[in-house]
């Protein structure tokens, strides 16, 4: 399979909705039992299992309803004003930490004046549908700046993670054959700076991204999906300390592809060396309403939504990125047009980055580049 060559084109279809690419069938007369469950696929792997999904649905039951009321859908979709019983739209983020875990224990929340890796190597691959992006690799430059008035003494705010693209370039394993022209249509991407708002319990906001001079408009979903990488791959972490054996969840609002979604991440401390942690992490979201939002989705409706991932992660006490993490993560989802009530449009989409810390002489080798 030959990727994509105009790479506007294929940032414009396979990812400025997510839903650019489908696999079409009939709907079936018969009852809607037939076509409730996302379509069959592999799947990244059984996600909140045992007693972690145990915790999900008791986090998602509310003493004013039943677990059926206001826990997790089972099609994936919740019904009207739902959702918002769970995680109201617009909360702030919800920790809930489960265990401690043994001593010794360490802090995981963002400290003040806390380094940043000066360089750190990021991978990015992306599908959508039958589409797939070629896996990008990125040297990014850190640093990490404080918010107005912090230094003054004014109220804390979050901390602000500027990224700078100092070098991109073709990964050496693709999923298809790479066009002629492609590398240097990718290197563009070097000096485009995306800006993140830090706060101290690891979560980051929605990217500011400004593309480098010479960089083509038609690349930003590249260093965007770059960017949302980064947030993916922190570690939320509760105020307390906590030593092996940890775990928590996370619960807050986002959205998909257009999406709205409730989501939840799981968090594990697996080991403990020194101040360094190392854990797993757990992803489940479910579709907030059946409407998507966004001008490109009018008309369209989730059937049923499914979207779970995996990951690793190491970080040092106090830290604000990992020194090494990867993350995978798949949705996919059934939509219904009001255009053609009689079609279901079947769309697939995953992400997998992976980001490490440069060695010192690996950063030397990338100065200036």
């Amino acid at each position: 399979m030959m990727l994509w060559r105009p790479v506007s084109r294929l940032v414009a279809v396979a990812l400025a909705l997510g839903v650019g690419a489908w696999g079409c069938e009939e709907k079936k007369e018969q009852g809607p039992a037939a076509d409730a469950g996302p379509p069959a696929a592999e799947t990244v792997s059984p996600v909140l299992g045992g007693r972690l999904a145990a915790a999900v649905k008791s986090a998602a039951a509310k003493p004013a309803g039943s677990a059926e009321e206001t826990g997790p859908p089972p099609d994936g979709v919740f019904g009207p004003g739902q959702a918002d019983k769970v995680h109201a739209s617009g909360a702030p983020l919800k920790i809930e930490l489960f265990a401690p875990g043994g001593e010794p224990r360490v802090g995981l929340r963002v400290a003040a004046g806390t380094a940043v890796p000066e360089r750190v190597e990021l991978t990015v691959s992306m599908r959508a549908g039958t589409q797939m992006l070629p896996t990008l690799e990125y040297v990014l430059g850190l640093q990490l700046e404080q918010p107005e008035g912090q230094a003054d003494g004014g109220a804390a705010g979050p901390l602000l993670l500027a990224v700078k693209v100092a070098k991109v370039s073709l990964a050496a394993s693709q999923p298809g054959r790479i066009p002629p022209g492609l590398e240097r249509d990718v290197a563009k991407i070097k000096g485009t700076s995306m800006r993140l708002a830090l706060q101290p319990d690891g979560s980051t906001g929605r990217a500011d991204v400004k593309l480098g001079k010479g960089t083509d408009e038609g690349l930003r979903q590249a260093p965007v999906a770059a960017a949302e990488a980064l947030g993916t791959l922190r570690v939320v972490a509760p105020a307390e300390p906590v030593g092996q054996g940890a775990y928590w969840m996370v619960t807050d609002r986002t959205a998909v592809a257009g999406v709205p979604v409730l989501r939840y991440r799981v968090y594990r401390v697996q080991a403990v060396a020194g101040d360094e942690l190392s854990g797993s992490l757990e992803v489940r979201q479910y579709a907030a309403k059946a409407e998507l939002e966004g001008e490109q989705s009018e008309g369209l409706a989730v059937g049923a939504f499914d979207s779970q991932g995996k990951g690793s992660w190491t970080q040092p006490a106090g830290a604000a990125v990992v020194s090494r993490g990867e993350v995978q993560l798949q949705t996919r989802m059934q939509l219904t047009s009001a255009r053609q009530p009689q079609q279901l449009m079947l769309s697939q989409m995953e992400l997998r980055a992976s980001l490490r810390e440069l060695s010192g002489d690996e950063q030397g080798k990338n100065k200036g580049k």
